[in-house]
Order: C-alpha cells, then structure tokens, then sequence
C-alpha cells in the first residue's frame, strides 16, 4: 500500500478526530486573517487617540498569541491520536522521513479539504 493511500485511509477511519482537527486549523486561521486585517484597518482606532489603536494592537496580539498555544495543543492532540499508526509504521521499519511525510501528507489533505 503506498504512503498517499495509507494516509488517507487512516483519515478516513479516524473521522472524528481528522475532522475535529480540521476544524481547529479553520477557525485559527480564519481568527488570524480577521485579526490581522483588524490592525492594518485604518478606520478602526485611527480616529480617536494614539492610545486606542495600541490598545486595539494589544488585544489582537493577546488573542493571536492564544490562537497559536491553541494550535499547539491541537497539533498535540491531533499527533496523540495519530500514535498508533506511528507505532505501526515504526515497528514495521519505516524511516523518520518516511514517518514525517505520512503526517505531513495528513495534514496537507485536511488542509486542501478545509482551507479553500
């Protein structure tokens, strides 16, 4: 069986968690985007005092640095539930490249399904 079909074999049979995790990715990335275009916007906080839009700043980069414990964690999870087929491809003598591909190829295909 080649990398690319036992990838997305053991996504498909390990759903709840793929999709748990593929949702996380969407909602950190969609809060970063929002996020961002809130500080570069010029009509939020550029009105009133210097101090509103470093405060604006404040809070986006607080909420920023939460989103990115939050995709560490969920990045945690996500190799957590994957150890088992770790441990198959391990004890079966798959390199660590090959091991580093396999979850890359993973979280490509979450990607490419909840991104776009």
């Amino acid at each position: 069986m080649g990398l690319v079909h036992f990838a997305y074999t053991m996504l498909i049979r390990k759903k709840q968690e793929s999709w748990a995790y593929g949702f996380m990715l969407l909602f950190l990335t969609m809060t970063t985007v929002v996020l961002s275009d809130v500080v570069d916007n010029p009509y939020i906080g550029y009105k009133k005092a210097f101090s509103s839009h470093f405060l604006i700043t404040l809070i986006v980069f607080i909420v920023l640095c939460f989103s990115s414990f939050m995709l560490y964690f969920a990045n945690d999870a996500f190799l957590q539930f994957k150890s088992e087929e770790l441990l198959i491809m391990g004890m079966s003598g798959q390199s660590f490249l090959a091991i580093t591909s396999y979850l890359w190829l993973q979280i490509m295909m979450l990607l490419m399904i909840f991104l776009p």
